[in-house]
């Protein structure tokens, strides 16, 4: 069955509720974009299929861990507490192997990649955001994608236009909107870059150390005077669970339940799972202060629906980026007579 975000499906009369779910997402993602004015705010989604999700990294710390004294069964209770409380697992395994070999594995687990067709540094969804009409991004990826597709795409954006959560003056530049009228297409990583691993925030201490400074204060400043669009998260995402609890403590107020809708949270969804739209709808409502946009994700495809929906939002200034010649490694001829 071929479903599509205004819940078109063939012989299924849940079309019309994912269209009725669906209406006001869409609506207000295009008020959003045709102004210029909302922040696009990334999870790990949106770095799909190229770079490792989280879930992913963990799994190989635990097996570098294995191999440096974690014995079989404290292994197996990472792996299954995972999911669930991912950055109390890492700080474990952080621990565990020590600061300079944690270090160490984490550069390698998040170093950047090449898609082998395009030779693109960057995801699909990673460009159309780029193409899209938003004043600025914050991402809680680590990986270099977003930036390398900003500048593809966007001739007048400087490879200075990012900061970090350690950076205090790009920071102050963020929270005072300075940043949006001086840079184009502003980037914000707000958990840390992949070449310096020692800002990476992954672990529980990493998130307590982060968000104690002015990070949490940004991150609310945005949230409160401009609209986000949530991309590549899901409703076990527990980056924006995380991001949203360190905001409301640091902060000083308390999670509303309930807030004005003001954002849109774009996420997957499957038809075959049992979910039903509109009790996600709510939910989106209420934990984000966000209409929600449900994509197609059938079974672990979750970005090709996203690029779809992505490009009918991209703004026709912004063409897109030409493929890249891949890297083929030179072959050795036969040695020459003589």
């Amino acid at each position: 069955m071929v479903w599509s975000v205004t819940g078109q499906a063939r012989g299924d009369d849940g079309a019309g509720r994912l269209a009725s779910v669906n209406g006001p997402g869409l609506a207000r993602l295009r008020e959003l974009l045709a102004g210029g004015e909302a922040v696009a705010f990334l999870g790990p989604g949106a770095s799909a299929p190229l770079y490792p999700p989280p879930r992913v990294v963990i799994a190989g710390l635990v097996d570098v861990a294995v191999g440096h004294g974690l014995a079989a069964a404290e292994a197996a209770t990472c792996r299954a507490l995972a999911e669930r409380r991912p950055d109390g697992v890492v700080e474990v395994l952080a621990r565990q192997l020590g600061a300079a070999r944690f270090r160490e594995v984490l550069r390698e687990a998040l170093r950047p990649r090449r898609d082998e067709v395009t030779g693109w540094s960057w995801t699909a969804v990673q460009e159309l955001v780029c193409r899209c009409r938003f004043a600025g991004v914050v991402t809680t990826g680590f990986d270099p994608g977003i930036v390398d597709a900003r500048i593809r795409v966007r001739p007048r954006a400087s490879g200075t236009g990012f900061t970090s959560w350690t950076d205090d003056l790009g920071l102050d530049r963020w929270r005072t909107g300075a940043v949006f009228a001086d840079d184009e297409l502003p980037v914000l990583f707000a958990h840390g870059y992949h070449t310096r691993p020692d800002e990476v925030v992954l672990a529980a201490s990493d998130y307590r150390r982060a968000y104690a400074g002015r990070l949490a204060r940004v991150l609310s400043d945005i949230l409160a005077t401009r609209s986000v669009v949530w991309i590549g998260f899901d409703f076990t995402d527990h980056a924006i669970t995380n991001v949203l609890r360190e905001v409301s403590a640091s902060s000083g107020t308390r999670a509303d339940p309930g807030p004005a809708i003001r954002h849109v949270a774009v996420m997957p969804w499957d038809p075959a799972g049992g979910d039903d739209p509109g009790v996600l709808a709510s939910l989106a409502g209420i934990e984000y202060g966000a209409d929600l946009l449900l994509y197609p994700a059938p079974g672990s495809d979750e970005h090709t629906g996203l690029a779809g929906l992505l490009g009918r939002f991209v703004d026709p200034c912004h063409p897109p980026a030409a493929p890249l010649t891949p890297i083929v490694p030179a072959v050795a001829g036969p040695a020459s007579a003589g």
